[in-house]
C-alpha cells in the first residue's frame, strides 16, 4: 500500500472538490428555502441535500480519518476522486428535476 504527501497541489484538488460540494449545498438552501415555507420539500431537493452531506462526511473521513496527517493512501485519494465524479453526476442529476419542479415565479 503506497502513500503520497499531501502536497499544496492535491491539497488544492480535495478543497476544490469539496469547495463544489459547498457551493451546490448553499446554491440549492438559498434559492429553494423560500419555496418550501410555502410547500412541501422537494424529494429532489431532499436527496441532494443527503448525497452532499453524505460526501462531505466521506472526503472528511477519506482524508482525514480523524487526524490531519500529510500523507494519504493513494486508494483514497482514488476512491474520493471517483465518489467526486459519481456526486456531480448525481447531484446534476436530481438539480434538473428540482429546477423542473419549481417555478419561476415562486
Amino acid at each position: 500500500m503506497d502513500r503520497i504527501l499531501i502536497d499544496d497541489e492535491l491539497r488544492d484538488e480535495i478543497r476544490s472538490i469539496t469547495q463544489f460540494a459547498f457551493d451546490a449545498f448553499l446554491f440549492f438552501e438559498h434559492m429553494v428555502s423560500p419555496y418550501e415555507v410555502e410547500n412541501e420539500p422537494s424529494p429532489y431537493l431532499v436527496a441532494i441535500r443527503s448525497l452532499t452531506l453524505s460526501f462531505l462526511v466521506m472526503i472528511y473521513n477519506r482524508t482525514f480519518s480523524g487526524y490531519i496527517e500529510p500523507v494519504m493512501n493513494s486508494e483514497r485519494l482514488e476512491e474520493i476522486r471517483h465518489s467526486y465524479e459519481l456526486y456531480r453526476e448525481q447531484i446534476s442529476y436530481f438539480a434538473d428535476l428540482a429546477l423542473w419542479e419549481i417555478p419561476l415565479d415562486f
